[in-house]
């Protein structure tokens, strides 16, 4: 297994959205994603990755509803190997965290 990092992304059809998140968080990268069928609209997606997505998870995390239980977690997890660099290469720790995203991730939870 690789290591962890945590990741948050965007993703809507409104570029301009998406430019402005860009602009507002003055981090990340965005890119445009091509429909897989004809007839659908391409995709904007906004990234950032580790401290960036720490930093912003931690500003919006008391306005979150439906994805507030994998930002808790996000954030719980990128705290802890900022705060313990040992953590940040234990392999089984990264596991137990990312085994619980996963958990959350899942359709219907």
């Amino acid at each position: 297994m690789k290591r962890i990092n945590i990741r948050l992304s965007i993703v809507n059809t409104d570029k301009d959205m998406i430019d402005w998140v860009q602009n507002k968080t003055s981090c990340g990268f965005s890119r445009m994603q091509r429909p897989a069928m004809s007839g659908r609209k391409s995709t904007f997606t906004w990234e950032t990755y580790g401290a960036n997505a720490l930093s912003i998870l931690k500003q919006i995390n008391e306005f979150l509803i439906t994805k507030k239980k994998r930002a808790v977690l996000a954030i719980e997890f990128q705290d802890s190997i900022l705060s313990s660099p040992n953590l940040r290469i234990d392999k089984a720790y990264q596991k137990e965290f990312f085994d619980r995203m996963k958990i959350l991730n899942q359709r219907g939870t």
